[in-house]
């Protein structure tokens, strides 16, 4: 079984079960901004997920260089080779129409794109869409210095995958205080929507309401959920009583049984999607 090693109070740490120094089998890194907290995960060249170390913001101004200084995943700048950002802000444009200022300015126009953040695109090319989104420009600026080879990415890019077979499924992750939302019907993207929540119930209520503009089943619709931490396997749990086909990953994949399987298959899932 994996170890959890809880050698700090700020912060938490999954360590996979590996015969001599883990770290030194690590051969790329991803760095996810997300929620409160900052994850690193490191990855075997196979790209096993070899462990994730959860750091909550502490308010200090120096947290970045705190934190990339003294965590031992970031000694070796040139492995972080993705940066991953949440992005409550954002916005599905297809290709079609797609014309990067407009996109920007319709972005503003629906969530109000402040001085202190910037812009950015990902292409979603199987599903013919561009993925537009905001970031917090001072966190994306001291991540770029300190890895200028890094790639920025959406963190709901791990759910415009298509690595499975149900007609219908729904991808639901959860951060400290989002929920990510995406639905596919016969593999083509239907629906994707970031809501903020404070109960398991406000989460529950989204997923019913679009069951019925949608006109899914619920009790036969796959749910697939995954989290940003180990603290967040518990509310997953607590949607099982609503939904009956939910589950955390989707069983393809080698990931420990826990309140580590959801960020364990997160981050699977991110790495799957580079």
């Amino acid at each position: 079984m994996p170890d959890i090693i809880n050698s700090n109070i700020d912060k938490q740490v999954y360590a996979a079960d590996k015969k001599g120094n883990l770290l030194s089998q690590v051969d790329k890194v991803f760095v996810c901004l997300s929620g409160n907290s900052m994850h690193v995960a490191g990855f075997s060249s196979s790209g096993e997920v070899l462990t994730i170390r959860c750091h909550p913001f502490d308010g200090r101004p120096d947290f970045f260089e705190r934190n990339f200084t003294n965590e031992p995943l970031l000694t070796h700048t040139g492995k972080v080779s993705h940066i991953f950002l949440t992005a409550p802000k954002q916005l599905l444009v297809p290709k079609a129409i797609y014309k990067e200022d407009a996109a920007a300015q319709w972005l503003n126009d629906l969530h109000f794109v402040g001085k202190g953040e910037a812009v950015h695109e990902y292409a979603l090319r199987e599903d013919k869409a561009q993925y537009v989104f905001a970031v917090q420009l001072a966190a994306r600026d001291i991540l770029i210095r300190y890895f200028p080879k890094a790639r920025i990415m959406p963190f709901a890019a791990h759910q415009f995958n298509k690595n499975y077979k149900t007609s219908q499924i729904l991808q639901c992750t959860f951060t400290e205080y989002e929920v990510y939302l995406t639905l596919y019907k016969d593999r083509k993207l239907h629906w994707h929507k970031v809501h903020e929540y404070r109960t398991i119930e406000d989460v529950a209520y989204q997923i019913k309401l679009l069951c019925r503009q949608q006109d899914l089943d619920e009790e036969q619709l796959a749910i697939i959920c995954a989290a940003d931490t180990n603290m967040l396997t518990r509310r997953i749990h607590d949607l099982f009583s609503y939904f009956p086909n939910l589950k955390i990953g989707t069983g393809k994949m080698d990931v420990p049984d826990g309140p580590w399987k959801a960020p364990v298959y997160l981050f699977q899932q991110l790495y799957s999607c580079v």
